[in-house]
């Protein structure tokens, strides 16, 4: 990719997995396609099941990458056994996912967001979207019951400065 300017590259790594899912969507509306010219209800049946499981990939897809942010931010985020690093000069810290009761989308002034999480064990850590690695939690938040990436990409989109949580332990 060295005939492409480094924002392009940029841009097309940050849009992969929806592309990909785009034109998986694409196949399973051929079979569909096929179905029909074939008149098969067996192959109709599969491509009606194919395209709703991609179909919802890729809404999760772009949800995700409407969350992810550019790693530019300040500090790293580790997930290692379901525990979750944040490495940063001010306000680092560590939270088992188990041990996590609340998190929140805390939104700054200059449009970005962070994420507060609480455990019941130690300090809020609070953590940058644009944070390198950040867009590991989506997938790390996902064993949390009650837990959905479209509730995320609510909180984000929000043009509130009023924090927002969007996940409890036991609710």
């Amino acid at each position: 990719m060295e005939f492409l300017r480094p924002e392009a590259v940029k841009t097309l790594k940050r849009w992969q997995e929806t592309i990909v899912f785009a034109i998986l969507l694409l196949a399973t509306l051929r079979v569909l396609w096929l179905a029909y010219v074939w008149s098969s209800w067996t192959m109709g049946l599969l491509g009606l099941a194919l395209t709703a499981a991609v179909g919802s990939l890729l809404y999760i897809a772009l949800l995700r990458m409407q969350l992810r942010g550019d790693g530019m931010g300040v500090g790293l985020v580790e997930i290692d056994e379901r525990n979750i690093t944040y490495l940063a000069p001010h306000l680092g810290g560590v939270v088992s996912i188990d041990s996590l009761r609340k998190i929140d989308v805390s939104p700054t002034r200059n449009g970005g967001c962070n994420w507060v999480l609480y455990s019941f064990d130690g300090p809020p850590v609070m953590i940058p979207f644009t944070a390198k690695g950040a867009d590991a939690l989506i997938e790390a938040f996902s064993a949390l019951r009650g837990m959905g990436v479209d509730r995320i990409s609510r909180a984000a989109k929000s043009n509130s400065l009023v924090i927002q949580t969007i996940w409890e332990k036991g609710k």
